[in-house]
């Protein structure tokens, strides 16, 4: 593929600065409280310049993929093949790391501190939508719907966690 020369070509070369990110935020995380595992960080670690090139380095796959659909030669499907295999372990490192972020934005959301940074990460970063419907009430009643904004939510969370509610 054309283009500057790739970041990462072994799978196993990329799982171990990833694993390097996140003893890196563990440790400083237990020790102040600082640098929780981010998807920006985790892209910054592995030598990207923004967050959106991690997303690209996963569409590598694709690519080889739409190559290889199209390629003419034995020769050419055999190095595509081959180039996809590698392409697809690295997706999978990038996806793996990208949800172990997600876990502990999920795991901070119980947090006092930290609830409602990860819950901004999660809807941000994740895709988890800032608005829902709340319905309370019994099958014999009419439920009471409730819109409630992310902010909404978490502030709710603080007092019932504090005891106003």
């Amino acid at each position: 593929m054309p283009g500057r020369k790739r970041k990462y070509e072994d799978p196993a070369a990329l799982t171990r600065a990833i694993n390097a990110y996140f003893r890196k935020c563990d440790q400083s995380w237990e020790e102040s409280k600082e640098h929780p595992p981010t998807v920006t960080g985790l892209a910054l670690a592995l030598g990207f310049t923004h967050r959106k090139h991690l997303y690209d380095f996963e569409k590598r796959e694709q690519l080889i993929r739409e190559r290889l659909a199209e390629a003419e030669t034995d020769e050419e499907r055999e190095a595509l093949a081959a180039d996809l295999e590698t392409a697809q372990a690295l997706t999978d490192a990038i996806q793996d790391a990208r949800t172990r972020v997600e876990a502990w934005n999920h795991e901070h959301l119980y947090n006092n501190v930290t609830y409602k940074g990860a819950a901004w990460t999660l809807e941000h970063n994740f895709g988890f939508t800032p608005e829902s419907t709340v319905k309370l009430g019994n099958a014999e009643d009419k439920p009471l719907q409730v819109k409630m904004s992310m902010d909404e939510k978490l502030d709710l969370i603080e007092k019932i966690r504090n005891g106003d509610i």
